[in-house]
């Protein structure tokens, strides 16, 4: 493989990774903002309630609508919280991703610099030998 033939597959690698990485984080942003939109909806069931108790309503439809409000918060909380465990671990995947593409570009570099100093040694040596058989053959030792 040639030089500019590995640097091409590597910057391959590298623009398929960060736009997987791209594509990754914007799905986890737009599934916060649903998650976050859903606990505010709870938010204002639980602030219609108190609005409605504030006007006379019943106590005691207030306390389970406060609880079953409390309840579904809990809920999408801890789907938040799942969710940014997720998406923290995309980003770190998405890194390490972005890492290995880095690695291999280095190792390939690695590999056509030396080579490159093998053929250049090998074209040298090669030119050592036809001086050798030239200045034999004018009559050196």
């Amino acid at each position: 493989m040639t030089r500019g033939r590995a640097l091409r597959l590597v910057h391959a690698l590298e623009r398929q990774a960060h736009v997987r990485e791209v594509q990754v984080l914007n799905g986890m942003e737009a599934d916060l903002r649903r998650l976050e939109q859903k606990r505010e909806e709870a938010g204002g069931v639980l602030m219609g309630a108190l609005a409605e108790a504030a006007d006379g309503g019943p106590l005691s439809l207030l306390g389970t609508i406060t609880e079953r409000s409390r309840e579904r918060l809990r809920g999408i909380d801890a789907r938040m919280a799942v969710e940014a465990a997720r998406i923290r671990t995309q980003r770190d995947l998405a890194r390490t991703h972005a890492t290995a593409a880095k690695r291999y570009e280095t190792i390939i570099e690695r590999r056509a610099e030396a080579a490159r100093e093998r053929d250049e040694r090998r074209t040298q040596a090669a030119l050592d030998d036809l001086a050798t058989v030239r200045w034999t053959r004018r009559g050196g030792a």
